[in-house]
């Protein structure tokens, strides 16, 4: 059962900001467990271009809900929310800190709120849909999305691939549409007995755009070639238009020999930086700190003591 009030750590940030390694620092401190909150690094099929917690950073902290599901496996928010809180209340029974550790606003999002229970979607509809956007184009799509679901389509930019798609599968695996799904509520019982205590690393973007060229650099040292290779021989193109993962498709591209090496590597930092400025503005505006930390070396003193508060604070 969870401790009435029992207080969970959210560490948010984007790409590169160092949210791992401050994680790891946390949980040793503070006898805390990690959680995943990334979307990609939940597949056991791309650790590295995902970045993913090492086999040595796992030794030194639990680690959990990282690298668990093949690509081919259906995995939503609702799924991934099912497990989280599962594992909070693992961590909590076991006397230990939760940590979710992620740059997947959505999925934080989806466990502070109530959210629709929407049923998991198979991965081969949304692989279908998304490969018929790929190959005959969105309007089409967008037009059988305006005949089942206006309300929705309305709030969908008509070239939006990604939100078209999901809404409409939505719709084709159920018969009910995104709307009257977002009109339900969830059983948000045991998230309403927790605080989150919410923490964003707010690292300046020219530090991230840095972090991630380094951060790529060591990818391709460490094999990321080689796992994309693996991927695509063992996975349908049409199953991985759904995986967003950074440097997928680039380095996909690097091996059908559309990109030379050099272009390569340009295009995936440049989709690197473009995530980055969408993670930003998406917590910039929806997610709402109790602690902004913009130097964790030299705030980590100060960020601990934050943290022991809080905890002093709201538990029990």
């Amino acid at each position: 059962m969870l401790i009435h009030k029992y207080p969970v750590i959210l560490l948010a940030g984007p790409t590169a900001s160092g949210k791992s390694m401050l994680a790891i620092k946390l949980a040793t401190h503070f006898k805390g467990i990690i959680i995943n909150a990334d979307s990609m690094q939940i597949y056991s099929d791309i650790p590295i271009i995902t970045a993913s917690p090492s086999k040595e950073d796992k030794a030194l902290v639990s680690h959990h809900l990282y690298n668990e599901h093949s690509i081919f496996e259906s995995m939503s928010v609702a799924i991934w929310r099912r497990l989280v809180v599962n594992k909070i209340n693992q961590s909590i029974a076991a006397g230990n800190l939760p940590i979710i550790v992620g740059g997947t606003g959505l999925y934080f999002k989806a466990l502070e709120f109530n959210l629709s229970a929407i049923p998991d979607i198979p991965q081969a509809l949304v692989g279908q849909l998304s490969w018929q956007a790929k190959t005959d184009g969105i309007e089409s799509l967008y037009a059988q999305l305006c005949e089942v679901d206006p309300h929705c389509a309305v709030r969908i930019k008509s070239t939006d691939t990604q939100r078209t798609v999901r809404a409409l599968s939505v719709y084709l695996h159920t018969k009910k549409t995104l709307t009257e799904w977002q009109q339900e509520k969830i059983d948000n019982t045991d998230i309403n007995r927790l605080n989150f205590i919410k923490i964003y690393l707010n690292i300046d973007k020219d530090i991230l755009s840095l972090n991630a060229q380094k951060r790529f650099t060591t990818m391709l040292d460490q094999g990321a070639v080689d796992e994309v290779r693996t991927v695509y021989e063992i996975y349908d193109s049409k199953i991985l238009e759904n995986i967003k993962a950074v440097g997928l498709r680039e380095i996909g591209h690097f091996l059908q020999g559309n990109y030379s090496w050099d272009v390569m590597v340009e295009r995936t930092l440049i989709s690197t930086r473009q995530y980055i400025k969408r993670q930003r503005t998406w917590f910039r505006h929806q997610f709402q700190a109790d602690y902004l930390i913009e130097d964790v070396k030299n705030n980590y003193f100060k960020l601990c003591q934050f943290i022991q508060s809080q905890l002093n604070n709201k538990k029990g």
